[in-house]
């Protein structure tokens, strides 16, 4: 039978224990308090992780030969999966054999230490947990950084240079490269920046093979160790020759142009084996798609620059149509007023070769509207001094679509430097304008999605991303609120006043499957396009769409995990034709949009989890504790109970009548949380309340509650108990109590300093036998009785813990007043002292003799 030292030593092998702060000093505590308390010669800790198992031996005699006596205890987690066991072999006393209460003591000091592991891994989890969402907050700042360099058009060695040192830094690797691919590709790839301190470009000689299979790839190339054979059965590159540091891991992803075209490869090694994982694959990957978008981007910017050179350096008619020999040209004969234009630039607006009027006024009635004056301004500004002039602007062509033009006009001198006319070059540049406007609309959206505003602020914000810079006058959001049926969520428009009425008619109706454009997409699960609003019989809102001035529409689907959730509604009041050239954009932004809502949904389904369990947990838990104390005239009661998390705790109180003036009062703490101790708890307080009532002695009941635990709870859960006779008498209270290994009572007497009163008792569902002391106290008018659990006195903040001085000074502050004031009063301090998520649960109930 174990007795109180041994009951001491565990104690203060549970502080060594807590003490410790990583797993494996841990665990090599616990074997060397398991070796000394049960005086083993040999023992180990056996920790399962990850389907491994670390051995942590404690210092160890040699062994004997021959079969000796060997104990065991698992370690649990709260789920009861083992995750280890602490294994003794032989005693000190070759002699001796392990006996029971080693066995208890040994389980004892595992449940302690499997409460202590499974907190320090939350720790460790908690840890990787931040350490991964530092990580993406870093890769989302450096992929917009390295978008940022498209919208900069920085020259392509800025590109490149970037691209280059954004994947070493992200994958970790030990250095990168960018190798072009081409006949005009640069000699030596660019290396990320300092890649000569750590390692520099290993030898292209046996490279090649590797940089051969990146370009010809659709994906990427990945080799945790290039050293051994490839897949193939080919020899693994030769290194050794080179005298170059021998390579590892190997990384390479084809950089593709939007035509397919591999214009590179992003490679990047390490030294080491293995480095490279799926997340560092998906930036690799991420990363060579912007440097795609960014050449392709710099390449044009370099081409115009070119263009423009050649244009300035034109003096003559002839020069410049050489120049333009693969696009418009056109002159202006200002003594006529002639205007010519080449078959090509006739064909770019529409016309039939030789149809065009020759006209300046003809020219610049193509010109769209809302450019047409800037237009006009820079031609004027080009005669009048005379010099050469840029323009970029959108026109109407014959057939009502538009397109966007670019080009350049320089002015025609004779010998006396006179202007006698103009003459220019123009291109067509919709593909590139739309190209421009889906990059910057993606860029918006994503960055929308990478600052995290606040979710009512996000949608508007996307919404608007796409009306900007994809051309819309107004974008709307419908989404299923109502069964049967799409609302309208949120909108953006480039005039709230001129689009009142529309968003307003939006506002007002509802759309079912089939009904309404949104409706349509709804029930079709696929784009919706209406062309004209005004002869479309199916379209709902037409009279407050036409009175809006909007024109034509396109919906498109939003899916969340393949369901369709929302439909996206975009108006303008231009023709259809240029914007629907934008629908790749819109699906990519519907998907990025769809992704959101899909986390929206997980958070809310993941929320709405959490307060069930913890209403749930709320409701169980108060099922374990009294409605209310009962009124015992010659008393004053109060009661306070706090759990430390939104699990079911095991601490408990209870105050029941036994006979005419004697009262039954217990309070106790389950070791363990959930509803395995939430039995054991509600198992503990009827218990003790049922056999009180045939049992006058406190500590018989719990002797015989002892017993029924250890044979109904096969866990190994102990509890602590304090189990008080309350005899109400004109002397005042007497107190027959008896305690279960509880902490002690506070008990103030005759006016005097509060006191810490013990009995000598061991913990229950331990021990087949236990020893109990019982003891009496009287109290007489204005004296008070404090019974808790130790989640008060073990409230802690740092290394500090809130102790029974705390306690004491608690309840010394509100002496005097009432034991309301005294239990609230205590609540509040522990509180204050320890506002941890993982606080213990706390129970207190205040028992005072009114003067």
């Amino acid at each position: 039978m174990t007795g109180s030292d041994d009951l001491a030593d565990l104690a203060t092998a549970s502080r060594a224990i807590a003490e410790t702060e990583t797993l494996d000093e841990l665990i090599g505590v616990v074997a060397e308090l398991a070796r000394e308390l049960i005086g083993s010669r040999e023992a180990e800790v056996r920790y399962l992780t990850d389907g491994s198992t670390t051995r942590h031996p404690s210092p160890i005699g040699p062994r004997e030969p021959g079969g000796e006596p060997v104990l065991e205890a698992p370690l649990l987690r709260g789920d009861g999966t083992c995750m280890g066991v602490i294994r003794l072999a032989g005693k000190r006393d070759r002699s001796a054999w392990f006996s029971p209460d080693d066995e208890r003591l040994l389980t004892m000091l595992g449940q302690i230490a499997s409460a202590t592991i499974s907190h320090v891994e939350l720790l460790e989890r908690e840890r990787r947990t931040r350490r991964e969402l530092e990580r993406e907050r870093r890769i989302v700042e450096s992929l917009w950084a390295v978008g940022q360099t498209i919208s900069r058009q920085l020259d392509l060695h800025e590109i490149i240079q970037m691209a280059t040192d954004a994947a070493t830094t992200l994958t970790g690797a030990a250095s990168g490269a960018f190798f072009f691919r081409g006949d005009d590709a640069p000699p030596e790839p660019t290396l990320s920046t300092g890649a000569a301190a750590l390692v520099g470009a290993p030898d292209p000689a046996w490279m090649t093979p590797l940089l051969a299979e990146v370009f010809t790839t659709d994906g990427l190339v990945c080799y945790e160790d290039v050293t051994a054979s490839p897949p193939d059965g080919s020899a693994a590159p030769d290194q050794e020759s080179s005298g170059d540091p021998r390579v590892r891991s190997f990384l390479g992803v084809p950089v593709s142009l939007a035509d397919g075209t591999v214009v590179g490869a992003v490679v990047l090694w390490h030294v080491e084996p293995g480095r490279f994982t799926r997340d560092d694959q998906r930036l690799a990957i991420g990363i060579s798609r912007q440097a795609a978008v960014a050449i392709a981007n710099a390449r044009s910017l370099e081409a115009e620059r070119v263009l423009a050179n050649e244009l300035r350096r034109a003096h003559t008619h002839l020069e410049v149509a050489l120049a333009a020999a693969k696009a418009g040209n056109w002159t202006w004969n200002m003594a006529t007023g002639e205007v010519s234009w080449s078959p090509v630039l006739e064909a770019i607006y529409g016309f039939e070769p030789g149809s065009f009027p020759g006209t300046f006024e003809a020219y610049v009635e193509r010109i769209h509207p809302d450019h047409r004056a800037a237009a006009i301004e820079a031609i004027e500004r080009a005669v009048a001094e005379p010099r050469t002039f840029e323009y970029r602007y959108p026109i109407v062509r014959l057939d009502g679509h538009l397109r966007w033009l670019e080009g350049a006009g320089q002015p025609i001198l004779d010998e006396s430097g006179a202007l006698t006319g103009m003459a220019g070059v123009c291109s067509d540049i919709t593909d590139r304008v739309h190209s421009e406007r889906r990059t910057r609309a993606e860029l918006a959206v994503t960055k929308v999605l990478a600052e995290k505003p606040p979710i009512v602020d996000t949608l508007p914000l996307i919404l608007e991303a796409i009306g900007e810079h994809l051309g819309w006058d107004l974008t709307q959001l419908w989404l299923e609120r109502e069964a049967g049926s799409l609302v309208r969520e949120h909108g953006w428009t480039s005039s709230p006043d001129a689009y009142a009425s529309f968003v307003k008619a939006s506002e007002q109706v509802h759309f079912t499957r089939g009904t309404g454009l949104p409706g349509q997409v709804w029930e079709s699960g696929r784009m919706e396009t209406v062309t004209d609003v005004s002869r479309d019989p199916t379209f709902l809102r037409a009279p407050a769409a036409l009175a809006a001035g909007l024109r034509g529409g396109v919906a498109y689907p939003i899916h969340v995990a393949g369901e369709l959730v929302g439909v996206l509604e975009c108006y303008r009041r231009a023709p259809l034709d240029e914007a629907l050239e934008l629908l790749s954009a819109m699906s990519t932004i519907a998907t990025q949009l769809g992704q959101f809502l899909g986390r929206i949904r997980a958070e809310t389904a993941r929320r709405e989890l959490f307060e069930e369990r913890s209403r749930v947990a709320r409701v169980l838990q108060q099922s374990l504790l009294p409605p209310r104390l009962p009124e015992i005239p010659g008393l004053s009661l109060a009661a306070r109970y706090r759990p430390g998390s939104e699990e079911v705790g095991g601490d408990f109180y209870d105050l029941f009548p036994l006979a005419e003036d004697e009262w039954g009062l217990s309070i106790g703490d389950v070791c363990g949380k959930g509803p395995e101790a939430a039995t054991l708890t509600a198992l503990a307080r009827h218990g003790m309340h049922t056999a009180s009532i045939m049992n006058r002695s406190p500590a018989s009941v719990l002797t015989a509650l002892n017993d029924s635990l250890r044979g109904t709870d096969p866990t190994g859960r102990f509890c602590s108990a304090v189990l008080a006779r309350l005899a109400v008498g004109s002397g005042g209270l007497r107190v027959r109590w008896a305690s279960a290994g509880h902490p002690p009572l506070l008990v103030s007497q005759g006016g005097g300093p509060l006191r810490a009163l013990t009995a000598k008792g061991t913990l229950l569902g331990v021990f087949e036998d236990i020893r109990l002391d019982e003891r009496e106290l009287l109290l007489g008018p204005g004296d008070l009785m404090v019974l808790y659990t130790d989640g008060i006195t073990e409230a802690r903040r740092g290394d500090e813990f809130f102790g029974l001085d705390g306690l004491r000074e608690a309840v010394e502050a509100s002496r005097g007043e009432s034991v309301e004031a005294i239990a609230e009063g205590v609540i509040a301090a522990v509180e204050a002292f320890d506002a941890s998520a993982d606080r213990d649960d706390l129970a207190l109930v205040v028992v005072g003799v009114p003067e």
